[in-house]
């Protein structure tokens, strides 16, 4: 059996597991193993193959969204992206997701398959904001996970201290009890968000307000209260070594439109 399928064939033999880790609420469709599940079970070499992407992403639920909603997040991670010395051709993958366990959680893929960054926005999280910044915000935290493979690292992390082997549904990648290094990826990726906005035009204090939307919803954030008002204190000092923008970018009447259209969905 080749290597796709020995992946196939694990991640259909975990159908039993879903509430190890990443898993959708009861009124989603018939259950199968969460994406951090499946990642949890494969090899450093099958992480580095790239063919697990698929199944990672076959996990998520996406929300059908209009050309138009579309092209205008397409559009704003390809600026995002041009803030990148490094930066690829071919426009990141984009897509607004339902919420994973209740939670706002976002989910940003390398870009190892396709070439191409895989960004899966939390509807939820994204129906919350009121100015174009935050969700400029919320893209670039999400491409710098991508281009860090942050999900990868993770879920090494996951195998290298054996929490595969758990059962308990309150321990794991997908909920609040991260461990002080999981949180260190965001951190770094919020400070990195920072001059990434900066270059592009954007406000960067998008970053406070969404971090004050994931505060004013507890229950639906991804993280804990003690870490999000730790997490605003470092972005504003982040944002204080830059000089104040000229005219920064905080509400166009593109998002204005893009607005009013994904609180329909």
């Amino acid at each position: 059996m080749g290597s796709r399928g020995q992946i196939r064939f694990i991640t259909s033999g975990l159908f039993f597991f879903l509430g190890s880790f990443l898993s959708f609420s009861a009124c989603s469709t018939p259950r199968g193993p969460g994406p951090a599940q499946i990642l949890s079970q494969l090899s450093p070499a099958q992480l580095d193959d790239g063919g697990w992407i698929e199944d990672f992403r076959s996990q998520l639920r996406g929300v059908p969204a209009s050309s138009e909603l579309k092209a205008y997040l397409v559009g704003l991670g390809k600026t995002l992206l041009g803030s990148w010395a490094d930066t690829r051709a071919d426009a990141p993958q984009i897509d607004l997701i339902l919420d994973v366990e209740g939670l706002w959680r976002s989910i940003s893929l390398p870009p190892i398959l396709k070439q191409q960054d895989q960004i899966h926005l939390s509807l939820g999280l994204v129906k919350q904001m009121e100015y174009e910044n935050e969700l400029a915000s919320l893209m670039a935290i999400e491409l710098l996970h991508a281009r860090r493979k942050t999900w990868v690292q993770r879920t090494q992390q996951v195998q290298l201290l054996g929490w595969k082997r758990a059962v308990s549904t309150r321990q794991h990648l997908g909920n609040k009890d991260w461990t002080v290094e999981w949180n260190q990826h965001d951190r770094d990726a919020f400070r990195s968000a920072v001059q990434v906005l900066y270059r592009t035009g954007y406000d960067p204090r998008g970053l406070i307000s969404l971090i004050q939307i994931l505060m004013r919803n507890p229950t639906s954030s991804p993280f804990d209260q003690d870490f999000l008002s730790d997490l605003a204190t470092e972005v504003r000092r982040e944002i204080a070594v830059f000089p104040p923008l000229r005219n920064p970018i905080i509400q166009s009447n593109q998002f204005l439109v893009f607005q009013k259209r994904v609180r329909r969905l």
